[in-house]
C-alpha cells in the first residue's frame, strides 16, 4: 500500500500544474502585474533532466504556447540544481549557447526553484526581460515568496488527491468486505462514515448524517448500550466490540458488529472515537441457518425419546427401548415376552386379545397407520394419558408391530394450567374478562336467531384506591376474593359471576328468556340484596371496615347488540352509578336503552356534516318595557331527519366535548350576521346576543374570524353582544380576557350569561369590558314564591349598577316577575310573558314594526 504522505515528485509537479492552471496561471497573471516581466512560466523536466517543458507561459499577461529548451548551458540548468538564478541584465551574453534567450531576445533573467517538502527542485519559475530588470531585490522577493507559496500549494493538491486515493481504496475495500469506517471529533462534535458505512445504514451520500440520526436505527435498549460503550472508552481509554440489531432506512433488518477505540492528545485527553461497522447480517443468517438445522436434526432425536415398545401377532412384548423402561416403570427383563395388554388398564387390557385376532384375520384395523390418545396403565397401577402410533414392519418373514407411546399427562396438566391462566382471575379464582367476552358473544350470536333478552351488571367495588392505600394490596385481595364470594352466595344459581380488571365483577343470567317481565322479577330480588347497605362489610386486619359497591345493570334484547355495544352501555349504566356513590345504582331499562341509543347517536350526528343544513336560528327579544324591544337574543335549533327535534341541551353539551361546539358556534355566528344584513337600513339597528362557547372563544383564529364575518357583511361591532357564561371565562381567564378586549376596542360588547350559577368573582368581573349581566332564570322562578331569597335578585341589580352595566333577565313568564324585576330596577326583561323564540321571518318583521312605532 502506498504511504499515507507522498512528497512531491517532478512527474506530480507537472501533473498537478495542469489539473490546477486556471488557478497558476491566474496567480502568474497576478504576479506579472507587479514584475513586468516580458515572459514568465512555470516548468519542469524530462525523465533526463535535460530537456525543460513551460506548462504556464505568459506573454505579458496573455498566455501563449508553451516552449521546450535544452538545459545545458541554459542558466535554467542552475535552477534546477536548486540554485535561485539572477542576471539583471545581458543574460544572453552569458549564456550564448541558449537559443531561446537570444530568439526572445532576453536580457534581464530570475529564475526560482519550485521544491518539495524535502526541498528537492521539482519546477522552475522563470521571468524574461527585454530590458535590464529594475528594483532588482524587489523582484527577487516577489518571485521567491511566488515560489514557495506555489510549493505549498502544490505539495496540499497533491496530499488531497492522495488522500482522495486512499479513501477511495478504503471504501472499495469496505465495500468488498461489507465493513465501513467511522470516526468522531469530540472538538469539533462532526460525526464522519466512509460511503459503505451510509450504505450499511441506507442513507444516500449526500444525506447529513449525526449521532442522533444514527441512533434512531436502532432500539431504545441498544441505543443504551451503544451510549454506555461510547462513555466508557472515553471515560477508561478503552476499545471496545458490539454486535447490534437495527433498522436501517429502507426499513430492512440488519446486524453489525462494531468496533471502537479512541485517540488522545500529547497530555492524554481524547481527541476522538473512530473505529470500524461490519455488515454480519449474511453472517447472522447462515448460522441461524445452521442452528435451525441442527435444531431439526435434534427435534428428530427428541421424537426417538418416546417409548418404542415392538410385539408379535400373540401380542407379546419383544423389545423396548430406555424410555418405554421410565414411563411404564418394568425393567427391561420384565418386559421381554410380557404381553402388552398389561400395559393397559380396563376394558382395553381384556379387549386387546381379541382386536388383535381380528386384525390377523380380516386385515381391518382401527388404530394401525393412525395415531389416538388412549389410557395406559404403570408398574404400579396409576393409569396416565398417552398418545399411540401404531405400525407394522416385516422381519425374517414374520409380522410385527411397532408402538410408538408418548406419555402425555404432564401436557394435559399443562394444558390445563394454561387454560386457567388464560380463563381465571388469579385473585379471585372466577372467570376473567376473556371467558365473559366468549361466552356473551356465543349468547349474543345465538341470540340473532331467536329474540331473547339477557341481563348483565357490573358491580365496582367503591373507593378501591383508599382501600389500598389504607391497607396495602395484599389485604386488598383478600378483600376483593371476599366480595366476589359474597356475590357468588347471593346470586345462587340462576347467575353467573365473572371478575372484571381489578376491582370489579359482572353478573350474567344464567339463561335468557323471551319474556322479559319474568326475568325482571329475579333481577329485582338480586339487586336488593347486593345493594343492601351492610352485606358487604368485612374485617381488615382486626377493625371493622364498611364497603359499599357501585352498580350498573341492563336488561337488553340480544339481537341488537354485539359484545362491544352491550360492554359500552354496561360501562354507561356504572358511571351514571358512580354520580350515586355510594351504593350507587343505575338501571337500564327499555327506555333508558332508548335514551342511551339516542345520546350515542346524537354524538355520532353532531360530529357530522348534515347537521349543518338541520340548523336554525330563533331570536328571542329583550324588552326594557312592555311594549318596547332593545335587543334580542339568537338561540339554536336543530330538526334531525332522523332524530327529530333536539333540544339545545340534549346536543349542546356533547358538542362541547368535541370541537363539534366550534363548527356550531362559527355557524350560527354567519348565520346572525346574514340576518342582521338584511337590516342595514334599520334605525336604530338591531342589537342581537349571541352564546359563544369556551371552546369556540380560545381558538387562537377566534379574533380574526370574527373580524372578517363582519366585514364580509358589513356589520358594525355594536350590534354583536358576545355572551360568555362564568364557566367560560375561568375556562382561560387570561386568554378569554386578551380577546375581549381585542374584539371591545372596535365595538363587541360583552355580556355574562347565567349570572350568579356558576363561579362569580368581582375581582375578575370589575377588571372585564363587560356591559351586562344576564340573572339566570333560577333565580326569576323564585319570585312567585312566598318565601323565595328576591335579596339575592335585588342584589345583582345593585351590583350591575354600580358597575356601570345594564342587567337582563331570562326566563321571565309572570306579570308578578315583571313587575318585581322593573321595581329592582332591572333594565330588559326577556322571557315568554313578552315574546317566545320567534322564526327569523316573524323576527324580522316584528323588528320593522317596533322601529316604526318608537
Amino acid at each position: 500500500m502506498a504511504q499515507l504522505k507522498k512528497c512531491l515528485t517532478r512527474a506530480d509537479f507537472s501533473e498537478i500544474v495542469l489539473e490546477m492552471f486556471p488557478l497558476l496561471s491566474k496567480r502568474l497573471q497576478k504576479l506579472n502585474n507587479l514584475l513586468h516581466a516580458d515572459f514568465i512560466f512555470l516548468a519542469s523536466t524530462n525523465e533526463k533532466a535535460d530537456v525543460a517543458h513551460s506548462i504556464i507561459t505568459l506573454k505579458k499577461l496573455e498566455i501563449v504556447e508553451n516552449i521546450s529548451y535544452e538545459l545545458v548551458n541554459s542558466p535554467c540548468e542552475k535552477v534546477f540544481n536548486s540554485e535561485v538564478c539572477i542576471y539583471a541584465k545581458q543574460v544572453s551574453a552569458a549564456f550564448p549557447k541558449d537559443t531561446v534567450l537570444i530568439d526572445l531576445n532576453v536580457n534581464g533573467y530570475i529564475g526560482v526553484p519550485i521544491t518539495n517538502e524535502e526541498n528537492s527542485p521539482v519546477g522552475i519559475l522563470v521571468a524574461l526581460y527585454h530590458q535590464p530588470i529594475e528594483n532588482l531585490f524587489h523582484s527577487q522577493y516577489l518571485f521567491e515568496s511566488f515560489a514557495s507559496c506555489t510549493s505549498e500549494i502544490l505539495q496540499s493538491a497533491l496530499h488531497s488527491k492522495h488522500i482522495n486515493i486512499q479513501k477511495k481504496l478504503l471504501d472499495e475495500v469496505g465495500k468488498i468486505s461489507k465493513t465501513g469506517a467511522w470516526e468522531f471529533d469530540l472538538r469539533a462534535q462532526q460525526l464522519y462514515w466512509s460511503e459503505e458505512v451510509y450504505t450499511i445504514y441506507g442513507f444516500s451520500l449526500n444525506e447529513p448524517i449525526d449521532v442522533d440520526k444514527a441512533l434512531a436505527c436502532y432500539s431504545g435498549e441498544d441505543q443504551k448500550i451503544i451510549t454506555h460503550h461510547f462513555e466508557n472508552a472515553i471515560q477508561n481509554k478503552k476499545r471496545y466490540q458490539a454486535e447490534l440489531a437495527f433498522v436501517d432506512a429502507n426499513n430492512n433488518q440488519k446486524i453489525i458488529r462494531t468496533i471502537g477505540q479512541v485517540e488522545c492528545d500529547s497530555d492524554g485527553t481524547v481527541i476522538r472515537v473512530y473505529g470500524a461497522i461490519e455488515d454480519i447480517t449474511h453472517e447472522k443468517k447462515l448460522i441461524q441457518k445452521e442452528k435451525d438445522k441442527t435444531l431439526y436434526l435434534n427435534n428428530l432425536v427428541d421424537n426417538l425419546k418416546d417409548a418404542v415398545i415392538t410385539i408379535d401377532q400373540q401380542g407379546l412384548i419383544k423389545s423396548v427401548n430406555q424410555v418405554a423402561i421410565d414411563i411404564f416403570g418394568f425393567d427391561n427383563a420384565d418386559f421381554i415376552n410380557m404381553n402388552v395388554s398389561k400395559l393397559m388398564p380396563e376394558p382395553y387390557a381384556s379387549k386387546h386379545g381379541k382386536y388383535l385376532e381380528a386384525y390377523i384375520q380380516t386385515g381391518n384395523a382401527k388404530i394401525i397407520g393412525v395415531g389416538r390418545q388412549l389410557p395406559g396403565k404403570r408398574k404400579n397401577g396409576e393409569t396416565f394419558q398417552m398418545e399411540l402410533s401404531l405400525t407394522k414392519s416385516n422381519f425374517d418373514g414374520k409380522e410385527y408391530y411397532i408402538g410408538i407411546v408418548r406419555d402425555i399427562s404432564e401436557r394435559i396438566e399443562a394444558n390445563d394450567t394454561i387454560y386457567k391462566m388464560i380463563y381465571t382471575d388469579p385473585i379471585s379464582g372466577y372467570k376473567n374478562q376473556t371467558w365473559f367476552d366468549k361466552e356473551v358473544k356465543e349468547i349474543l350470536s345465538l341470540g340473532k336467531i331467536q329474540k331473547s333478552f339477557l341481563y348483565c351488571a357490573i358491580v365496582d367495588i367503591d373507593s378501591i384506591s383508599r382501600l389500598n392505600l389504607k391497607y396495602g394490596i395484599e389485604c386488598v385481595n383478600k378483600l376483593i376474593k371476599f366480595v366476589g364470594e359474597t356475590i357468588s352466595k347471593l346470586i345462587g344459581d340462576q347467575f353467573k359471576i365473572y371478575k372484571k380488571g381489578t376491582d370489579s365483577f359482572y353478573i350474567l343470567s344464567n339463561s335468557q328468556t323471551s319474556q322479559p317481565e319474568q326475568l325482571s322479577t329475579k333481577v329485582k330480588s338480586l339487586e336488593e340484596r347486593l345493594l343492601t347497605p351492610t352485606i358487604f362489610d368485612t374485617f381488615i386486619n382486626g377493625n371493622l371496615q364498611k364497603i359499599t359497591i357501585s352498580m350498573g345493570s341492563i336488561l337488553l334484547p340480544t339481537n341488537e347488540y354485539t359484545l362491544e355495544s352491550m360492554i359500552n352501555v354496561l360501562e354507561h349504566a356504572l358511571k351514571q352509578s358512580k354520580h350515586l356513590a355510594p351504593f350507587g345504582y343505575y338501571h337500564l331499562g327499555a327506555n333508558e336503552l332508548q335514551k342511551y341509543k339516542r345520546i350515542k347517536q346524537i354524538e355520532i350526528e353532531v360530529n357530522g356534516e348534515k347537521i349543518k343544513n338541520e340548523l336554525k336560528v330563533v331570536f328571542q327579544p329583550q324588552f326594557s318595557d312592555l311594549n318596547t324591544i332593545i335587543a334580542s337574543e339568537a338561540l339554536i335549533r336543530w330538526e334531525s331527519d332522523t332524530l327529530g327535534f333536539v333540544s339545545p341541551s340534549e346536543f349542546i353539551p356533547i358538542a362541547e366535548k368535541t370541537d363539534a361546539i366550534i363548527n356550531i358556534g362559527d355557524w350560527v355566528l354567519e348565520r346572525v350576521c346574514q340576518i342582521l344584513a338584511q337590516l342595514n337600513d334599520q334605525e336604530p339597528p338591531p342589537k342581537v346576543s349571541v352564546n359563544i362557547s369556551s371552546k369556540q372563544i380560545v381558538q387562537s383564529d377566534f379574533s380574526a374570524k370574527l373580524k372578517r364575518l363582519i366585514a364580509k357583511w358589513r356589520i358594525p361591532p355594536t350590534q354583536l353582544n358576545l355572551e360568555l357564561t362564568e364557566t367560560t371565562l375561568i375556562s382561560d381567564i387570561a386568554l378569554v380576557k386578551q380577546v375581549m378586549f381585542d374584539l371591545s376596542l372596535i365595538g363587541f360588547e360583552f355580556s355574562i350569561d347565567d349570572f350568579g350559577t356558576g363561579y362569580s368573582s368581582l375581582n375578575y368581573l370589575k377588571d372585564l369590558p363587560i356591559s351586562e349581566l344576564k340573572i339566570d332564570k333560577c333565580f326569576i322562578d323564585t319570585i312567585s314564591k312566598e318565601q323565595s331569597p328576591k335579596n339575592i335578585i335585588r342584589l345583582i341589580i345593585d351590583m350591575a349598577k354600580i358597575m356601570e352595566v345594564i342587567t337582563v333577565a331570562e326566563g321571565v313568564e309572570s306579570i308578578t316577575q315583571y313587575n318585581y324585576l322593573k321595581k329592582c330596577g332591572c333594565d330588559l326583561i326577556q322571557g315568554y310573558l313578552l315574546s317566545k323564540p320567534l322564526a327569523e321571518d316573524d323576527w324580522l318583521k316584528l323588528i320593522t314594526t317596533n322601529n316604526e312605532n318608537h
